[in-house]
């Protein structure tokens, strides 16, 4: 009797290690898929904070495009317009008074040498 009670507390002392172990194997894993996560989204995060300093470079470069002639180096209508816009919106909130002067040059095309680009760029 004395020996079987002795094997049924050997049994349940095994068991009890056996669900400690497999709690501790499954703490690990856990723990283990936390740091491969959070690692994951650091990585994540650079990646994203890169792409976006690119992508800003690569917009500046895009705006730069848009609003300086090729040619001539000079700006462009767009950026006449929009800077126009921004002056009348900010001016329209303050009773300001300014004026605005266009000169039109006939046939500048036609006109655009060597000499007349560098003249055309120191304007």
């Amino acid at each position: 009797m004395v020996s079987n009670v002795l094997v049924i507390n050997d049994v349940i002392a095994l068991a009890n290690l056996m669900i400690l172990g497999f709690l501790f194997v499954v703490l690990d894993m856990v723990f283990s898929l936390f740091n491969r996560f959070i690692l994951s989204h650091l990585d994540l995060k650079q990646a994203v904070k890169a792409r976006t300093h690119e992508l800003k470079i690569m917009n500046a470069e895009l705006d730069s495009m848009t609003h300086i002639d090729p040619l001539t180096t000079i700006y462009n209508r767009r950026s006449f317009e929009d800077t126009l816009n921004c002056l009348i919106t900010t001016n329209s909130k303050v009773e300001n008074n300014y004026w605005l002067a266009l000169l039109d040059i006939d046939n500048f095309k036609k006109s655009m040498t060597p000499m007349a680009t560098i003249s055309a760029t120191s304007l």
